[in-house]
């Protein structure tokens, strides 16, 4: 018995709406009979595609019935007749570019390479990339957040919140130009004072003792915006600092909540982040450079740098672990995904770089560390997992015979 393997396209729809059949064939020449193994393409993988492919088969090759087993043994039967084929298959290079001609490479609209994406020409860049691999943060497009304004109707509160990033918080009394509205304490005079909950004094309490750090309050003279900071993170987070807005005979209270603490897997200027390590393939971690940062990680061709200090020269992270990337899901933060482990194991570094606002023209690096496990930890489990993917392509090879040697068996 010999047998012979073909592949050809048959570029004619079988009816309209219809992809093509690609069709594989392996002759067995025995009493003129052979099996014919049809291919559809990704977008024809349909039962109605599959039964029209395999009508125009048989009504042109004469055949009138047709035996088959169990349709849960059908992929198994492919499998096990495409093994001794692929062989032959590969070294036929002019039918498999035909194939490649009727089927173009998919592509993915706005990547740029592996999993980057890429820049809309429409838009400006959101920052220039640096020899370490950072990216310099511009000046943000949209307008800023409006501040909070106090109303001297309906409940009469206003509560804003310390940024744990610039530690500060902003209100205003409402209309600037209202000359009769004021605020308590009048911040002209006394910066670092605030009121009582109910604001009957608020003259006598120091922002210190309630927060824990010195503090201040000023207004601007054009915006008469009120601008309350802290010179360092609060130790008491569950404080509250009161202010009060008056006009005329009403009064309307201003909270300032402290910031509360971060989680560990976000940045900050006094804070650095260690994510969970990376020990097997196609795992992911996330952190988070939030905030008004100076620069933050790339997220094409992202350098990094090499160990707990992010010291020395920064490398391209493709090259230290292959078919990783770091993308930027929102505003600062970030995802960095491992599709296989490295040879060697490497422990990476990035940089956040922000603004210290308990220091005038200085900055801080926030360090976000990640282990990386390498192979040579897993070898073991390669071998163990080759071994067992061995064993299921013998079982699916036994299978599909035993398919289609029922199936020749029913034929004759």
């Amino acid at each position: 018995m010999t047998r012979a393997a073909a592949c050809s396209v048959d570029s004619r729809p079988i009816s309209q709406g219809m992809p093509p059949c690609y069709r594989c064939s392996i002759h067995r020449q025995q009493l003129g009979t052979y099996f014919v193994v049809l291919l559809f393409t990704p977008r024809s993988l349909s039962l109605q595609a599959g039964i029209s492919c395999l009508g125009k088969e048989l009504r042109s090759s004469g055949t009138a019935s047709l035996a088959m087993g169990p349709f849960s043994l059908i992929p198994y039967g492919i499998a096990a007749l495409a093994l001794p084929a692929l062989r032959v298959i590969a070294g036929d290079s002019e039918q498999l570019a035909t194939l490649a001609d009727v089927e173009a490479t998919p592509v993915v609209r706005g990547v740029a390479g592996p999993g980057f994406f890429e820049n809309d020409e429409k838009e400006a860049s959101a920052g220039a990339e640096d020899s370490a691999g950072l990216v310099e943060a511009q000046p943000r497009r949209l307008s800023e957040p409006q501040v909070e304004q106090c109303s001297f109707t309906g409940g009469k509160t206003l509560t804003v919140a310390v940024s744990p990033y610039t530690l500060e918080a902003k209100f205003s009394c409402g209309d600037k130009a209202d000359e009769t509205i004021a605020v308590e304490p009048d911040c002209t005079s006394v910066k670092d004072k605030c009121c009582d909950s109910a604001g009957n004094t608020c003259q006598q309490q120091p922002i210190a003792e309630v927060a824990g750090v010195n503090g201040s309050a000023t207004m601007d003279d054009a915006s008469k915006v009120i601008t309350v900071k802290l010179d360092g993170t609060p130790k008491n987070t569950d404080a509250k600092l009161y202010f009060k807005c008056k006009k005329s005979a009403e009064n309307c209270m201003v909270t300032v909540d402290m910031p509360k603490p971060l989680t560990e897997s976000q940045c900050n200027f006094n804070k650095n982040v260690e994510v969970p390590a990376i020990s097997e393939p196609n795992k992911e971690v996330t952190f988070e450079c939030g905030g008004s940062v100076a620069s933050k990680p790339g997220t094409v061709d992202t350098e990094v740098f090499k160990g707990p200090d992010c010291t020395g020269t920064a490398s391209k992270l493709s090259d230290l672990v292959p078919g990783a990337q770091l993308k930027e899901t929102k505003d600062g933060c970030f995802t960095l995904s491992v599709s296989a482990l490295p040879t060697e194991a490497q422990n990476l570094c990035f940089k956040c770089v922000y603004p210290d606002p308990t220091k005038t023209k200085t900055q801080q690096t926030c360090k976000v560390t990640v282990a990386v496990s390498g192979t040579s930890k897993t070898t073991t489990a390669s071998t163990t997992t080759s071994a067992a993917e061995g064993t299921a392509v013998m079982s699916f090879a036994v299978v599909g015979l035993a398919f289609f040697s029922f199936a020749g068996s029913a034929y004759y």
